[in-house]
């Protein structure tokens, strides 16, 4: 029987870190040819060749841009997930991502006992432990103790909740979620033609949005109990070695519509989807309605109204 199939999605703008994050990940699999990549980098040319050395050995698909022709988050989660051929599962994450020994198998495993606690496809997603960079720009780990489950809170005048980690003790088993965040998600491979991002949506309310639109695509949503991987947290600009975001006003004003116009609309989107009043293409799914997930979750999205378990993060199925 062949070993399930993973494909790895990784937008990257401007990284330095993304080679060491996709040849240790590689590394550090019980089964590498089980994996495909589907990269959108977006940096310049010259480092458009730097996984031409996996021809042949391991499956790397790229969609290569100039940073001027970067439209932001979700344009680039698009690209990445148009590049899934079809795997059995998908795993999301940042380009500054380190993985622990035997990822593959264990984020299987969760898998699998997401199934024991309900079927139907699955999605999960935490915030990782954090690595620093040293001053050789090699990563130091923090002490891998602990996972996180995510609350949703409103931060300021934003008229969408973001989620706010909260530490965790050791558990025998997975979790259900009410939001999911994008450094580092993972489940069926179909989210990555069933709930495909919109492109206007170009930073800000990603992660909210997406949550909500994988639910009522049917799918269920979980954080893990495993403690799988580090996230860079830091200094990026620091890290990145003075390779900026993509709002950075240098590559933007390259750009015929710039960042903040169109992050105004990337707000004006998330508010219509979680008032129930938008129209297009990347809506709420059909398996079940905003007003479910409204119920699941104990909030309501106009009136920013929240259950005690929702303002805890400590829901009774938990």
């Amino acid at each position: 029987m062949s070993k399930p199939s993973i494909f790895v999605a990784i937008p990257a703008y401007r990284d330095a870190e993304l080679s060491m994050t996709v040849d240790r990940m590689i590394a550090r699999a019980d089964h590498p040819r089980r994996l495909s990549f589907g990269i959108c980098q977006q940096d310049i040319e010259s480092d458009w060749d730097l996984f031409k050395r996996y021809k042949g050995i391991n499956d790397v698909r790229l969609d290569n841009y100039l940073p001027e022709q970067s439209n932001g988050l979700c344009w680039a989660l698009g690209k990445c997930h148009a590049l899934y051929n079809g795997e059995d599962y998908f795993l999301q994450i940042d380009s500054h991502i380190e993985f622990i020994e035997g990822w593959d198998t264990l984020l299987l495993d969760q898998y699998q006992q997401f199934q024991n606690v309900e079927s139907g496809p699955a999605v999960m997603a935490s915030y990782p432990a954090a690595y620093t960079l040293d001053e050789h720009g090699e990563r130091v780990l923090e002490p891998h103790g602990y996972i996180s489950k995510t609350r949703l809170h409103y931060e300021g005048t934003n008229p969408f909740p973001t989620g706010n980690a909260i530490y965790i003790g050791d558990l025998d088993r997975p979790i259900k979620a009410r939001y999911l965040n994008g450094g580092f998600k993972f489940g069926h491979g179909s989210f990555s033609h069933r709930v495909p991002y919109d492109p206007d949506i170009i930073f800000w309310g990603t992660e909210i949005i997406a949550t909500v639109r994988i639910w009522t695509h049917g799918f269920n949503l979980y954080h893990p109990n495993a403690k799988i991987c580090w996230h860079h947290y830091g200094d990026r600009l620091n890290a990145r070695k003075g390779r900026p975001h993509v709002w950075n006003e240098e590559d933007d004003a390259k750009r015929a519509v710039n960042y903040h116009i169109r992050n105004a609309r990337g707000f004006d989107i998330a508010r219509d989807i979680l008032h129930g009043t938008y129209q297009g293409l990347y809506g709420v799914g059909t398996a079940r309605s905003l007003q479910d997930f409204e119920a699941y979750a104990g909030i309501n999205f106009q009136t920013h109204e929240r259950t005690e378990e929702c303002i805890s993060g400590n829901y009774a199925d938990s």
